[in-house]
C-alpha cells in the first residue's frame, strides 16, 4: 500500500481516517472555586488566568441563559489541562445512547461490554 493511498478513505482496519478515534475530556471547575488553588494566588497569575495567557490553566467565561440550549446558563469555569483524559469515541456514543453519565466507573463497565459483547453484564 502506498503512503498516501488511505488518505480520506478507509484504513486497513476498516476505520475512516476522517473520524475522531478518541475524545478529550477535561475536568471543569467553577472559576470561583478554581481560583482557590494555591498555584493561582498572586494577582498577576490570576490576571493571566482570566486572560487565558497560561498553557496549563484556561478560563471559560459565563454562558448566558439566552444562548444556552437548556436555557439555564453556565457560570464561568476553570480548566486545568493536567487533569484530562481521552475516551474512545465509540464508548462516548454508547453511553450517550444509553443515557449513562460519563464517569470513570461507567467507562470501565462499557469497555468491558465492548471487549466481551456476548457476555452478560455483571
Amino acid at each position: 500500500m502506498g503512503q498516501g493511498e488511505h488518505i480520506g478513505g478507509t484504513r486497513q482496519n476498516g476505520t475512516s481516517d476522517k473520524l475522531l478515534q478518541h475524545i478529550l475530556f477535561c475536568e471543569a471547575t467553577l472559576a470561583d472555586n478554581f481560583l482557590e488553588d494555591p498555584a493561582l494566588k498572586s494577582r498577576e497569575i490570576r490576571k493571566q488566568f482570566a486572560n487565558n495567557k497560561m498553557e496549563r490553566y484556561q478560563y471559560l467565561g459565563a454562558v448566558d441563559a439566552s444562548v444556552d440550549g437548556l436555557a439555564k446558563g453556565i457560570e464561568p469555569l476553570g480548566l486545568d489541562f493536567k487533569r484530562y483524559f481521552t475516551i474512545p469515541t465509540e464508548l462516548v456514543y454508547l453511553q450517550l445512547q444509553n443515557g449513562i453519565k460519563i464517569t470513570p466507573e461507567s467507562l470501565f463497565r462499557c469497555n468491558i461490554l465492548l471487549e466481551r459483547p456476548n457476555s452478560p453484564p455483571s
